[in-house]
């Protein structure tokens, strides 16, 4: 995957959440939130390009 422009946020995320987050050992929790997102973010584009598909054909 070619390299994707990052864009600095500012957000408030539940105390238990950031903890979880931090303590995993795998990678940074920033890291392992935009992981989780895109992942998010890829299941439910393909959603939606399947709902317009099926949309078109009724």
């Amino acid at each position: 995957m070619a390299r994707v422009l990052k864009v600095s946020l500012n957000m408030r995320l539940d105390a238990d959440v950031v903890a979880w987050l931090k303590n995993r050992q795998s990678r940074g929790y920033q890291t392992l939130i935009n992981f989780v997102l895109r992942e998010y973010m890829l299941k439910h584009q393909s959603e939606a390009v399947r709902g317009v598909m099926t949309n078109k054909s009724s």
